[in-house]
C-alpha cells in the first residue's frame, strides 16, 4: 500500500494517514511530538495555530499530526481516550503525553521536553 503523508501547508507539520506510517515516523525520527485530532473538535481547533507556531520554533523536532476520523483505530492503537492529544517520542520511545487544549500547558509541555 501505498504511503499517504500529506505536507502542511500551514506550517512544516505532516498529516499521517494510517496507523504504519505512524509507527514508521517514530522510528525515523530523532524527536516526534504527535498530535491526535480531530476536524469537528472545537478544542483541536483553538490550538492548531499554536501547534503550527511551536512547530516552527523547534525546528529539529517533527510535528505531526493524526485525524482520529481518518485513522480511525488510532485511539486503541496508541492508547488515549481525550483530543486533543499530544504524545512526544525520542529515539523511538514514548517520552510524555498530554490530553489539553490550552496554549501555555501545551507549550510549558514541549519546554519540558525540548529545547528549541
Amino acid at each position: 500500500m501505498k504511503s499517504l503523508i500529506k505536507y502542511s501547508l500551514e506550517a512544516k507539520t505532516n498529516y499521517i494517514s494510517n496507523i504504519s506510517d505512524i509507527k514508521n515516523i517514530i522510528n525515523k525520527y530523532p524527536q516526534v511530538i504527535i498530535k491526535f485530532y480531530a476536524k469537528w473538535c472545537g478544542p483541536c481547533q483553538r490550538v492548531k495555530s499554536h501547534y503550527t507556531q511551536l512547530a516552527s520554533e523547534y525546528l529539529k523536532v517533527e510535528f505531526k499530526e493524526v485525524d482520529i476520523d481518518q485513522v480511525k483505530d488510532a485511539k486503541h492503537e496508541f492508547k488515549f481516550k481525550t483530543i486533543p492529544h499530544f504524545k512526544y517520542y525520542s529515539k523511538g520511545k514514548l517520552k510524555g503525553e498530554l490530553s489539553n487544549s490550552n496554549e501555555k500547558v501545551l507549550k510549558n509541555f514541549i519546554k519540558e521536553h525540548l529545547e528549541p
